[in-house]
């Protein structure tokens, strides 16, 4: 099965903190990364092989119709994807990010963000990533479509490149 994204690049872009000058292909990484990490965690194997294929045909077959069901899915995850590719994006691409966006080689002017501007960015994609989950999950359920084991579908936020539960209060338990 061909990797396919579910949400375009200029999506993310207009949905999220990440700017117009970030390279697409760049994002489309994070995206793809997102959907076979997280989505496939909240909407399941079966229900996320389904999504892919009808995306593969979309965009392969001309005048093919999605099924509802897989429409359905794709508007109450596509926020998630929107947040956690932003995650994703900023784990993996911090030294680029700069007070005008991420580093463009024609702009001298430009400086990189002080680690605590980082850290916020983050967090402020770690907690909509979270609650947009929350949202999603709770519409694929009105949807009566099922979602993933009830440890994929709880809440995370990240600390370090790790995920940590939230409300535990000590490791190694």
């Amino acid at each position: 099965m061909k990797r396919y994204a579910w949400i375009s690049p200029n999506y993310l872009k207009s949905n999220s903190i990440i700017q117009i000058n970030v390279d697409d292909k760049l994002i489309l990484n994070s995206i793809l990364n997102c959907q076979e990490i997280y989505i496939r965690q909240i909407i399941g194997k079966n229900n996320y092989d389904m999504v892919s294929l009808e995306v593969e045909a979309l965009l392969d077959t001309p005048g093919y119709v999605m099924t509802e069901e897989s429409v359905k899915i794709i508007d109450a995850v596509r926020m998630v994807i929107v947040w956690g590719a932003t995650r994703d994006f900023l784990d993996n691409n911090s030294l680029k990010v700069t007070n005008k966006g991420v580093v463009r080689l024609n702009d001298g002017q430009n400086q990189a963000v002080s680690s605590l501007e980082l850290g916020s960015f983050k967090e402020t994609a770690a907690n909509k990533f979270d609650d947009y989950k929350a949202i999603a999950i709770r519409r694929l359920k009105d949807l009566n479509i099922s979602v993933g084991s009830d440890a994929a579908t709880k809440s995370y936020s990240s600390a370090g490149g790790m995920f940590i539960p939230r409300g535990r209060k000590e490791c190694g338990s």
